[in-house]
């Protein structure tokens, strides 16, 4: 008997998703399609193959591809993959000739280039593609040119629609951590019981100083000690809101440090204008991070894109963010698994009293797939079978006093677990009714793209759409749905469904909590044969009562 190595990381889909951008790009040479893989699943690499893919089919036809990037450690980082002789899992060393068909430059060299000699070009590929919502970016897709867009986070887009035609491929962290490629994370929050009057968490807003105080700093210092201890923690990483931060809290963390007798062997710190504790290049200096092996190093915007290193088991979150964006890219940095089979991860944030700030970052939102711009709520559901499924949304239900509408009823008592990905629940009762029906929306691993991408958009970009009340011209006529698709064919969904958005943005403008939108994930428990029969048993016996 041969027995499947259930610690082995499973990478093929990466391979389906470059036969997913090979079928688009062929039936649509100048398509603008995405690719969405969370951090650690290898955007890089599975972006390079596709490519070596349309070589080999004839693609380019004696052009090139320009690959935009916006910082300097995304370039090195591609430059790195596409110059290594590492032969990665699933795939052959590169062809040399996919080497030099690919240019690497920063936007704004990017955008001189194409303005000269945009001929010379067949592909674009936009790195970290959610940054393609801004304004800088527009001009990239003025040419009639086929453009990939990477990307680990899909569902915020600055507020704005992304401009591409469709998500190729996508798959979620929670996929991720089934195939062992990434871990996910033990959250561990410690309350500062600290008040601070802020009413913006924008990292342009001075009043990210009011996180900077010595108490405070003193506080996280001794924590951080305290978990590294009980966690047996290595590589820390720590990110704050603004560069005196930085410098502040390196001093605090290095006094305590000493004072403990150097728990961590390295305390450092790094921030832009190659900024750090041993007045080096940012470049060598990280170069020489990656070489520690037990090291504490705060930074800010630095390190959440383009820093790669398997070996950080926790990141700090000092600062709180409104930015679910720059939150997933922080917890990104820590989900990376490495030869260490044990390895665990860790997110450890520090909550103060802000009473002048209502949103709140909800972790599972990492998870969700759709945008926390309208601040869902989001229940992680762990699902035995069909009848769990059913008890647990029950219970919910009855806990929170909710009531569901007559269809939406007959829809959920026939849910089977193996059609479902999550169940998006809405209510668009006037405030001051007394009746509570919720409809529902059941997403699948054949329809969630489409109406994953109609939540997002409009969510994001409800600001349009606000006083809008027609939703027939916002889903047929705006976002092209197909008049006889399985829900919004039915008018009470769709208006429900469009009225339900806009009175969540309402809730959320007039800083009240979104009471409208319920978003189950569904994920199925792995269990021996115990408690499958176990679960059997139950079942019939439930059938026959």
């Amino acid at each position: 008997m041969i027995f499947k190595n259930r610690n082995k990381k499973d990478y093929s889909f990466q391979k389906d998703a470059i036969k997913n951008l090979i079928r688009d790009f062929s039936a649509s040479p100048r398509g603008k399609f995405l690719l969405v893989l969370p951090t650690g699943a290898g955007k890089t690499i599975t972006a390079i193959e596709t490519i070596e893919n349309l070589y080999r089919k004839g693609f380019f036809n004696n052009k090139k591809v320009l690959w935009v990037v916006h910082t300097l450690a995304l370039r090195k980082q591609v430059d790195d993959v596409l110059h290594s002789d590492q032969k990665y899992e699933g795939f052959d060393v590169l062809n040399k000739n996919i080497k030099n068909i690919i240019d690497i430059r920063m936007k704004k060299e990017a955008s001189d280039v194409l303005e000269g000699n945009s001929s010379d070009y067949a592909l674009l590929v936009i790195d970290e593609a959610h940054h393609s919502a801004a304004d800088g970016y527009y001009s990239f897709f003025q040419y009639d040119k086929a453009v990939l867009g990477l990307t680990a986070t899909p569902s915020r887009t600055d507020e704005k629609e992304m401009s591409f035609d469709k998500i190729s491929y996508s798959i979620s962290f929670r996929d991720l951590e089934e195939k062992k490629v990434i871990l996910i994370p033990n959250f561990i929050k410690r309350n500062t019981n600290k008040e601070i009057n802020i009413t913006s968490l924008s990292f342009n807003d001075l009043e990210l100083d009011k996180f900077n105080t010595s108490g405070r700093n003193s506080f996280i210092a001794e924590n951080i000690l305290s978990l590294k201890r009980k966690y047996d923690l290595k590589k820390v990483i720590v990110f704050v809101g603004n560069n005196e931060h930085v410098k502040s809290l390196y001093k605090a963390c290095a006094v305590i440090n000493e004072a403990r007798g150097c728990p961590f062997k390295h305390i450092g710190y790094i921030f832009g204008g190659n900024q750090n504790e041993e007045n080096i290049n940012n470049e060598d200096y990280l170069k020489k991070h990656k070489q520690k092996k037990d090291s504490l190093l705060i930074n800010c915007r630095i390190l959440n894109e383009g820093y790669d290193d398997p070996n950080i088991d926790a990141v700090v979150m000092a600062t709180p963010t409104n930015s679910m964006l720059y939150y997933t890219q922080c917890v990104g940095r820590v989900v990376r698994s490495n030869e260490n089979e044990a390895k665990k991860a860790y997110v450890i944030e520090f909550e103060d009293r802000l009473p002048n700030v209502l949103y709140k970052i909800d972790n599972q939102w990492l998870y969700a797939d759709i945008s926390d711009y309208l601040e869902p709520k989001v229940v992680d559901l762990k699902i035995w079978d069909d009848l769990d499924l059913k008890k647990q949304i029950e219970n919910f239900f009855e806990q929170s006093n909710i009531k569901i509408q007559n269809n939406a009823l007959i829809q959920f008592n026939n849910l089977k677990i193996d059609e479902i990905h999550s169940l998006m629940f809405f209510n668009a009762m006037p405030d001051d009714s007394e009746i509570s029906l919720w409809r529902l929306l059941i997403l699948t691993s054949q329809n969630k793209e489409k109406y994953m991408r109609i939540f997002n958009i409009i969510s994001n970009n409800m600001q349009k759409f606000i006083e809008i009340n027609n939703a027939d011209h916002v889903l047929f006529n705006v976002l092209k749905i197909d008049r006889d698709d399985e829900f919004f064919s039915n008018k009470n969904f769709r208006e429900s469904f469009i009225f339900s958005l806009q009175k969540a943005y309402k809730q959320k403008s007039a800083k009240k909590e979104v009471d409208r939108l319920i978003y189950f994930i569904v994920s199925k428990r792995k269990a021996n044969w115990l408690i499958k029969i176990w679960r059997f048993f139950l079942k019939i016996f439930i059938n026959n009562k």
